[in-house]
């Protein structure tokens, strides 16, 4: 296995936990935050490996990681309504999820694409990236930038709440809803994310019972059916203590290729688990609960192994040789000048 499979490992869990939450075999929330904290583990090391050039690249690679593989759902999720008879999505709802703006508005967010708030969280998230990352340079700011994010979430709660009502949310679970899926309230998880990179340099002792008190907290914590999403700070402390773990090289059985490979296939298969559960709830009612749960899990990931290999690795390929083009190349010429 690889030095970093373990991120794509805590993908593949994600993404199996999303799917049973949507199945409703667990608990809320569903572990979009795991998604999260992997996002800034991630992207502190990819900032790691680019050195000074990371600011500039950032957000072309961001830009063709995040960007096609959603554009190409909107469509499909406009098809699956027409074909399903739900009411497909307005020209705003569509234009604002194909802008990334549709965080703005209650009634566009999830509109066009279900489950699309996570993905408002994400693009937020990279445009203050590479301001935290050049700052936040030890253990010390990693719990700082923790603590402030925590604070942040506190104080937008209220503000988000009325700013929903304000809109015209009548429902206190509409409202709720709204701000839960702000980045606001989300902040925290990538924040962790940024800190366990912190600590992992370190590479502290007790990584095994850190890992294990997380899992003990995640299982405990997702019994919580009714008000799951209460405790998600609680979830998001588990997750960061299993992602501990990984990144000192315990809990070894967790980090296995068929796992791994899941995770690398768990952005389409965001997507595509909405279609498939869709579809078999609306033509495929005779499955008993078994048979729904294997049916939704293979297709959705036969499909996405489809769409990543025709969609997200070209286009993946495609930023990094703009990146090199545009970006590395020119400053190799430059340096090469003054030399």
């Amino acid at each position: 296995m690889k030095r970093l499979d373990w991120i794509d490992a805590l993908r593949g869990y994600a993404i199996i936990g999303v799917m049973m939450g949507h199945l409703h075999l667990l608990g809320p929330p569903a572990p979009v935050q795991l998604f999260f904290l992997a996002s800034g583990i991630a992207l502190m090391y990819s900032n790691a490996l680019h050195g000074d050039l990371a600011a500039r690249s950032f957000y072309i690679r961001r830009f063709f990681r995040i960007a096609p593989m959603f554009w190409a759902s909107i469509p499909l999720f406009y098809l699956q309504n027409l074909i399903t008879g739900d009411p497909p999505a307005d020209v705003a709802q569509i234009v604002s999820a194909a802008t990334f703006t549709h965080w703005v508005k209650p009634e566009w967010n999830n509109s066009a694409v279900p489950g699309s708030w996570s993905i408002a969280c994400e693009v937020i998230f990279y445009l203050f990236f590479p301001f935290v990352a050049a700052r936040v340079t030890n253990v010390r700011r990693g719990i700082g930038l923790v603590a402030i994010s925590v604070a942040l979430a506190i104080c937008m709660w209220p503000i988000l709440m009325w700013y929903a009502g304000w809109t015209g949310v009548a429902e206190v679970s509409g409202r709720h809803a709204f701000t839960f899926y702000s980045f606001s309230t989300q902040a925290p998880c990538f924040a962790t994310g940024i800190m366990i990179f912190r600590l992992l340099e370190k590479k502290q002792s007790r990584a095994l019972a850190a890992g294990l008190l997380g899992l003990a907290t995640i299982v405990a914590f997702w019994q919580l059916r009714e008000h799951g999403d209460r405790f998600y700070l609680f979830n998001v402390a588990g997750y960061a203590a299993i992602a501990y773990a990984l990144g000192n090289g315990k809990l070894e059985l967790l980090v296995n290729r068929p796992i791994c490979g899941i995770g690398l296939i768990s952005y389409s298969a965001y997507f595509w688990h909405f279609i498939v559960i869709a579809l078999a709830e609306k033509y495929l009612p005779y499955f008993n609960e078994p048979e729904r749960v294997a049916f939704v899990i293979s297709v959705t990931l036969l499909l996405s192994t489809l769409t990543y290999i025709a969609i997200e690795r070209p286009m993946m390929r495609l930023g990094a040789r703009l990146v090199s083009t545009v970006i590395v190349a020119p400053a190799r010429q430059a340096q090469g000048n003054q030399a």
